[in-house]
């Protein structure tokens, strides 16, 4: 199941009861991880240090700059990523925030939303 590739997998024994009591420990250390905030400023550094790394790939022609990030939500974590254009990630690259934000702030068990929005234009 592709899709719950985040979700941990517990093997246990239905007939002996055989490391039942992981299924709590796992349940309590997943409610803690989906309600984590992470500062804006912190999150910000990481995507700085992410983007230097593998700069962000769109499916269209023009060439797209993370200007900053923001959590804008718990339960499940959600992010929103303001870009010099109004445009959607490669879903590759989508792929490659998620799991590298997962392994940085350790959101295990949780899915994570991303939006994708354009950076208003400042006003004179």
């Amino acid at each position: 199941m592709r899709f719950l590739d985040y979700a941990p997998i517990l093997h246990i024994s239905a007939k002996t009861g055989e490391r039942a009591p992981k299924i709590l420990e796992t349940i309590d250390k997943i409610g803690e991880t989906r309600r984590l905030r992470i500062p804006t400023p912190k999150l910000n550094k990481f995507l700085e240090e992410v983007t230097a790394a593998n700069p962000p790939i769109s499916p269209g022609r023009r060439h797209v700059r993370i200007m900053y990030a923001a959590q804008i939500g718990v339960a499940p974590p959600s992010f929103v990523f303001f870009t010099n254009v109004a445009t959607t990630f490669h879903f590759s690259y989508e792929r490659f925030l998620l799991n590298q934000l997962r392994d940085k702030f350790g959101f295990v068990g949780t899915p994570i939303r991303l939006q994708v929005r354009r950076r208003a234009k400042r006003t004179k």
